[in-house]
């Protein structure tokens, strides 16, 4: 093939694309990142370091900009994926910078804006009458509003392009149990840097079970042609954090919803859409859209349907894209098998995940037979240091 995906970011997302390209197409990647990991050891993975986004914005563009031209003298379409927000943001509010030489796979700034600024979307949701949790936009001046929210109490930064600004490191959502920890949170970071406004809302009760993704491809017309929908199983931090196993199950309530935001900003590319089932009142709650692949984006394509495949048929190939969805269940973890069944106890999926388990149905997507002793051996190291880092932190009384 004449194209070579470049990837910027790294971990279990970039190389979850990075192998579904390997196994679809025989290419090799290459992932961009300012920062080494397992990927660096894989077969089909050529790593190259660039400046961090969130510190050396010119010096980022400056560097993709070689690498496009470099490709492009070998006859090569550079096509550029994004694993993260401080990636997407930079490079789709500079794509003027990089467009006559990389092939984008997400849209403008303008869109990802209406999107990831969580005020403008629950403004497009209120338009559009999809559900959302009951919410307050908290600014400097009106801390005090959030007292009408019943607790417990979610706050995430409206944007996270700011916030990671401010903070480079720590989780971006926090759950509180009343409206003072509220109140002294919101302070202290407005103290701290961060000057964009605060969503706070209402935490749906249950379980990180009742929070499901749907993974889809929009094409360059702007019409949602592929879907994959699970839900979370476990994720760390257990309140708000980022996904550890999940699980494939199909739910055609959300994709209405789905496809009304996606084709309502002219939404192209692959993203990723939370939801949350509220079962006090048996509907979906939008909670975020992330305008990228997420983090289990394997799954998709475990689940029956290659929403990368898509793409490159769309845009490189320049093919008609039947609308599709995968509906396979299937098991996606980063954990143990033992450590999955063990905290899913009482959540109802033991059943489903046992079976799943028992017909060879699941994959931990760093796992990877026609990897080397090299890569493999790096993949154990590092789930035993992420291991000691849970251990110490649970030793010492830390939450985050």
């Amino acid at each position: 093939m004449n194209f070579v995906p470049v990837i910027a970011g790294g971990y279990v997302n970039a190389y979850s694309i990075a192998r579904t390209f390997h196994e679809t197409y025989g290419i090799n990647s290459l992932i961009c990142n300012y920062q080494s990991d397992f990927t660096s050891y894989s077969s089909f993975c050529e790593c190259i370091n660039v400046p961090d986004p969130r510190y050396c914005e010119q010096p980022l563009l400056a560097a993709m900009r070689e690498i496009g031209l470099k490709l492009a003298h070998q006859g090569k379409k550079a096509i550029l994926f994004v694993t993260g927000d401080e990636w997407l943001t930079i490079f789709s509010k500079h794509k003027h910078v990089l467009e006559d030489i990389f092939e984008f796979t997400f849209p403008d700034w303008n869109v990802v804006e209406q999107l990831t600024i969580k005020d403008k979307l629950y403004k497009l949701c209120d338009k559009l009458l999809i559900k959302y949790p009951k919410t307050c936009v908290c600014f400097t001046n009106n801390i005090s509003d959030c007292k009408a929210l019943k607790p417990p109490i979610l706050i995430k930064p409206s944007s996270v392009t700011d916030f990671i600004s401010a903070f480079s490191r720590g989780p971006r959502n926090q759950v509180f149990s009343s409206h003072e920890e509220v109140a002294q949170y919101i302070q202290k970071k407005f103290i701290e840097g961060y000057s964009s406004p605060f969503i706070v809302q209402e935490y749906i009760p249950g379980g990180i079970e009742n929070l499901y993704t749907i993974t889809t491809f929009s094409d360059s017309n702007k019409v949602l042609k592929g879907v994959s929908i699970g839900h979370k199983l476990t994720q760390y931090p257990k309140d708000a954090g980022t996904i550890t196993s999940g699980l494939v199950k199909y739910e055609p309530a959300i994709i209405q919803p789905a496809k009304q935001i996606l084709e309502a900003v002219g939404y192209y590319g692959i993203s990723n859409i939370e939801f949350k089932y509220d079962t006090r009142e048996g509907t979906y709650n939008l909670i975020e859209v992330n305008p990228r692949p997420g983090m289990w984006n394997y799954s998709s394509y475990k689940s029956g349907i290659n929403l990368f495949e898509m793409l490159i048929k769309d845009i490189v190939l320049k093919e008609f894209i039947p609308y599709s969805e995968g509906r396979k269940p299937f098991l996606w973890t980063v954990l143990s098998k033992d450590k999955v069944l063990n905290e899913i106890k009482g959540t109802g999926n033991e059943t489903i995940v046992r079976q799943l388990i028992r017909q060879g149905d699941y994959i931990d997507p760093r796992k990877n037979k026609a990897e080397s002793m090299i890569y493999d051996l790096n993949v154990r190291i590092l789930d035993v240091e992420l291991k000691t880092r849970y251990f110490l932190k649970r030793l010492l009384g830390v939450k985050r």
